[in-house]
């Protein structure tokens, strides 16, 4: 249902080690995670959401 939303979801991943998602590629990116959030913005230059997993679910599918 997120995919269909518009959503691509990534997990299992390091953001800090790999650059899979850069300034280039996305406008902002919405995450639970606070380490993904940190390397995102400082290291890739991306705007984040920092939001519960709960909240990215009920947000994207209304």
């Amino acid at each position: 249902e997120l995919e269909r939303a518009g959503c691509e979801i990534l997990a299992d991943c390091c953001t800090c080690l790999t650059p899979l998602i850069s300034k280039d590629d996305v406008d902002a990116v919405t995450t639970n995670s606070i380490k993904g959030a940190f390397y995102l913005k400082n290291s890739n230059g991306v705007d984040v959401n920092l939001k519960s997993l709960t909240q990215i679910v009920e947000d994207e599918t209304r």
